[in-house]
């Protein structure tokens, strides 16, 4: 099953906890029998989205890993992981960051201000996707009270 979209993209495996366990792949003929669990922790590996069955695919121009099916558009497992990460390192910055980041969430995620506050603030804290899961915590109302929940708690 191919995505819906006009740019470039290539499949891969990643285990649920985001680990990359195949070099990307032009097509699925190239991952014709995937690893079945990581070699860093020994996770499950994920060929296929866990909702539509679609080969996970993430698109050429994007950096770090595909955080939402590009079929279905629903998170993949390893986002959930990432945000947990992302909980757990916004706890341990200073109270003027976290409240950057409530202004940043609380902003239109699309302003150019707030993507590039989240920026900043991702590279200062070692959490490249950070801008990305936002995107993706936005759009699930559990991920976005948790996150919120954190920045308010530190």
């Amino acid at each position: 099953m191919n995505p819906p979209a006009t740019y470039p993209t290539r499949i891969t495996v990643i285990c649920e906890r985001g680990h990359r366990v195949a070099a990307p792949a032009v097509d699925d003929l190239d991952l014709a029998a995937p690893p079945r669990e990581c070699a860093t922790c020994g996770a499950t590996a994920i060929a296929l989205c866990p909702h539509c069955r679609a080969c996970v695919r993430e698109r050429v121009d994007e950096q770090g890993l595909p955080l939402r099916c590009l079929v279905c558009g629903q998170a993949y497992p390893w986002t959930g992981w990432l945000v947990e990460r992302a909980i757990r390192t916004v706890s341990e910055i200073g109270s003027s960051e976290r409240a950057r980041i409530v202004r940043a969430l609380d902003a239109p995620i699309e302003t150019a201000r707030a993507t590039d506050s989240l920026r900043e603030i991702s590279r200062r804290c070692g959490l490249p996707d950070l801008v990305r899961l936002i995107h993706v915590v936005h759009d699930v109302p559990a991920l976005l009270a948790r996150f919120r929940a954190a920045l308010h708690r530190g």
